[in-house]
């Protein structure tokens, strides 16, 4: 939604009727960046405060008309614009979600850099295909980039310009590290100073990924070479051949995976005592091998459930090789006795780990990722909120929770930034029903884990 700017003195008074002053974000050199709530519609709302400079002013209105004519995903929406002689605010969607560089504060896999990377170059490409001529962006950095959800979003337009406009002298161009040297050199800007600016980024983001294909690895190395060519002449010349390359490069890596399912070691951590983690590692373990993905499940040396279970006394359970139905397990007998199950153990893909309650140190950089059984009721969200905090800087954590309501874990969501996905209780959890498998496959679709042949 956008309103024309409202051109009044008192701009700061009708401000305030609208809207509810949270905490500052952040400070730019042309503004100030806060996080409000509008008072009517209760929902979060990014505010820019120009400063009182004439370039600042002239770059909010750069920002305006950009965001006027951008209404595609990874894009904010314009919500409104206050103008006066002496002030200039933008009212924009809030983006709630972790920067590209916080993300990149750890190691990620290369399913994650090239979902990332075809989606930032999407974005920056329908920006310079915008049919009345390609709009530069110009200030390329990791903490402009935002992921929510597992999808990229682009933030801050104050230095995004028209290209036709980027052709003239005096562009004021973004971070030095990221900038193209012509942008630098003669303050002078094309589509392929974004180009280089983006190869950057991209760059950065190689470096902290773990690749696990070779070749793939080359083939990335190569086009951001092209991307970031210093000769302006030699760059690549487009990012539709850039977006092109990535998507190839993405499903070669999805046929790969879809014939070599890779061998995960998966930790289920519960943030407290009786939170269900037994049951959803149990459940999990169950689903997998549903789907025909070999599992296993791997005691809580701590607990020891299965032998004092009832489990072992059921006729259709076979102790010596851990099964039960659907449920494949490796009982803990102590560190000096292998079982049958031990033995068989290795022809499974993927090892579930029910690591009980959450404690730090607990070696979860271990895993692939972690499964967090997060408690959702009132009373248990500030634990949930310390868990999550700890384990998302170490791993790609998947948040579930188990006995709460449909609206705890939406608040629970809230709290905690992420996807919090609902696993229902049932009696059976060695067979699994059809809902809880689809629930499993939209998580591996999701997080972009293999969890189907």
């Amino acid at each position: 939604m956008f309103y024309q700017a409202e051109r009044r003195y008192n701009v700061k008074e009708k401000i305030e009727d609208k809207y509810e002053f949270l905490h500052p974000i952040g400070e730019g050199s042309s503004s100030e960046v806060y996080l409000v709530r509008h008072k009517e519609l209760s929902r979060l709302f990014i505010y820019k405060q120009a400063k009182p400079f004439d370039w600042a002013l002239r770059q909010h209105h750069h920002e305006v008309l950009v965001l006027r004519n951008l209404s595609f995903s990874g894009i904010p929406t314009l919500y409104e614009f206050f103008e006066s002689p002496d002030s200039s605010v933008i009212v924009e969607e809030y983006i709630a979600g972790e920067s590209l560089q916080t993300i990149l504060l750890q190691f990620i896999s290369q399913e994650q850099f090239f979902h990332y990377a075809v989606q930032m170059i999407s974005i920056v490409c329908a920006m310079h295909e915008y049919p009345e001529g390609p709009i530069l962006y110009l200030d390329f950095k990791q903490e402009h980039f935002i992921i929510r959800e597992n999808k990229v979003h682009i933030v801050d337009f104050g230095l995004a310009i028209k290209e036709s406009d980027g052709c003239k002298e005096n562009v004021i161009f973004g971070t030095k590290q990221y900038s193209a040297p012509e942008t630098i050199t003669s303050h002078v800007a094309t589509v392929q100073s974004d180009i280089y600016s983006l190869g950057i980024v991209l760059d950065e983001m190689r470096e902290k990924t773990m690749f696990k294909n070779s070749t793939l690895e080359s083939k990335t190395r190569k086009i951001i070479a092209k991307m970031t060519e210093e000769d302006v002449n030699n760059r690549l010349q487009s990012l539709s051949e850039a977006r092109e390359i990535f998507q190839m490069m993405e499903k070669e890596q999805e046929i790969s995976e879809d014939k070599h399912i890779l061998s995960y070691k998966i930790a289920v951590v519960g943030s407290q005592p009786r939170i269900g983690t037994t049951f959803v590692a149990t459940l999990l373990t169950s689903c997998l091998n549903q789907l025909h993905i070999p599992a296993c499940y791997r005691e809580n040396p701590q607990d020891r459930w299965i032998q004092s279970s009832s489990l072992v006394r059921e006729k259709d359970f076979c102790g010596e090789k851990g099964r039960r139905k659907n449920f494949h397990y490796i009982p803990n007998f102590g560190p000096f006795v292998t079982c049958e199950a031990e033995k068989e153990s290795g022809k499974s893909d993927i090892q579930v780990y029910d690591m009980g309650v959450f404690q730090e140190n607990c070696g979860y950089e271990d895993f692939q990722f972690v499964v967090l059984v997060a408690g959702a009721r009132p009373w248990e969200q500030q634990q949930s909120n310390l868990c999550s905090d700890v384990l998302r800087k170490q791993k790609d954590t998947i948040l579930v929770s188990t006995m709460s309501t449909r609206r705890e874990i939406q608040e629970l969501s809230k709290r905690l930034g992420d996807v919090v996905y609902r696993v229902p209780l049932m009696t059976n959890p060695y067979m699994p029903e059809r809902k809880i498998c689809k629930l499993v496959k939209q998580i591996g679709r999701e997080r972009h884990y293999v969890f189907s042949k």
